[in-house]
């Protein structure tokens, strides 16, 4: 909470309330890289997650989001909602640790209270030479690694944009 506190200022961060599991949504993370990537060459993992609370939810397609399911409807969310991107640790993605970080991490019971959408995404463990399951953090994917134009950085720009509802 001190982190959500420093960011958003102290009068800002409302109490937690209970995690609702199926607001966690899968989605497939290949539809938001650059043109000619691949979820392998950008060391990223084919499916990415995000926590979307009661209060941002956009009504869904039948049978599609929750998790378990790729296929997430555009927009994901509401546009007055605001977004924490969390990068997991090394070692901490979804095919390392399952679902549990996610939502047993606190932020999602802080994004209920506090209509915040946690975008979780995922990087790759298969020959990622930034360790398995790191993003990449020295320049793997390119030397511009750590800028908007960088593959990973851009890509969950993308993310957010394109699942978030028009303003």
């Amino acid at each position: 909470v001190e982190i959500l506190r420093w960011v958003y200022g102290t009068d800002e961060v409302r109490p937690r309330r209970p995690v609702v599991p199926n607001n966690l949504i899968a989605v497939n993370q290949t539809a938001f890289l650059p043109a000619n990537w691949t979820v392998d060459k950008a060391l990223l993992d084919p499916l990415g997650y995000v926590y979307v609370p009661q209060a941002c939810r956009i009504a869904y397609l039948p049978g599609e989001g929750a998790v378990g399911g790729m296929a997430a409807p555009r927009p994901l969310f509401a546009a007055n909602c605001t977004i924490h991107v969390h990068y997991h640790p090394c070692g901490g993605s979804i095919r390392d640790v399952g679902l549990a970080y996610m939502l047993e991490n606190a932020l999602p019971a802080y994004a209920e209270g506090n209509d915040m959408v946690i975008v979780y995404p995922q990087s790759g463990s298969v020959k990622n030479p930034a360790g398995g399951g790191c993003f990449d953090w020295y320049g793997a994917v390119g030397q511009d690694f750590d800028t908007r134009t960088g593959t990973q950085l851009n890509f969950v720009l993308r993310m957010i944009r394109e699942l978030r509802e028009a303003r």
